[in-house]
Parts: C-alpha cells; structure tokens; sequence
C-alpha cells in the first residue's frame, strides 16, 4: 500500500479548501447579480462571434428566459427538465429539487408529470458555460428557479 506523506496531505487538504472557497464566492457573486434577460439563440451565437467577450458577460451570470419546461423521466426528484421558450428555442435545463415547489402552479393541475409541458413563465438560470460540441453547441445551465 502506498502511503502519502504528511506535507504532501496538508498541501493537498488547503489547495481543496481554497478551491472549494472559490467555488463559493463564484456562486455568492452571481446570485448578488441582477440577472440577464436573455434569448438562447443569441447567447449563443455571442459565444461563437467573440468567446471571451461572451465569457465575460455570460459565464457565472443568471441568464432569464419566458417559456415553458417540461420534466425529461419519470423520477419524481429529478431536476433534469427541458425548456421550450416563446422565441422557439429548445435546451436542456435543471430546477434543483428545493426550487421545484414554486413551479407546480405552472403545470395542469398543480402537479409536475414526466413529459407534460407547463405554462409559460419567466425563469432564470446559471450560466456554468458555453458547451462547443460540434454538431449542437449549448449552454450548461443549472440551479434554475421561477423568477418573480
């Protein structure tokens, strides 16, 4: 069995709590933001114009789109939904269970069911990123909510 040495645990055990301070204050800066009214299309085709320019404008930024969401599988916890908004555009998205209470008014019936479509609202989204896959290129969006 390999053992690592004490120095090498300690320098190992800060570089992840700094890491992991980062991460929170990235998080904390974005939720203090106001957030962006955006339109998917156009934040995409930023990215692919001027990668650092979009970046910086979007990346770690709530981005807000009018539409409706749909819940993708049949796991009544899941936070995987898809987003349909009233411009056309289509992507992938995930409410985190805690925000998931707000968004029943917005289904028939009050309930949230696998592959039934809501009513348009407005909702918001942290932009983790510009995802350049070749054939479909999209944003990573998570820890989404109703906005007001």
């Amino acid at each position: 069995m390999n053992k690592i040495s004490t120095p090498f645990a300690a320098v190992t055990l800060a570089s992840c709590a700094l890491l992991a301070g980062i991460q929170q204050t990235a998080c904390a800066a974005s939720a203090a933001e106001p957030a962006i009214d955006a339109h998917y299309g156009a934040v995409i085709e930023a990215y692919t114009k001027d990668m650092a320019a979009a970046k910086t404008k979007y990346d770690g930024k709530r981005l807000v789109f009018v539409g409706a969401v749909i819940r993708m599988g049949s796991d009544p916890g899941g936070t995987y939904f898809g987003a349909l908004t009233t411009d056309g555009e289509q992507f992938d998205t995930h409410f985190d269970v805690a925000d998931q209470a707000a968004l029943k008014p917005k289904f028939p019936g009050g309930e949230i069911k696998p592959f039934t479509a809501s009513a348009n609202f407005r909702f918001s989204c942290v932009n983790e990123g510009y995802i350049d896959a070749p054939v479909l290129p999209g944003l990573k969006l998570a820890h989404c909510r109703l906005e007001g």
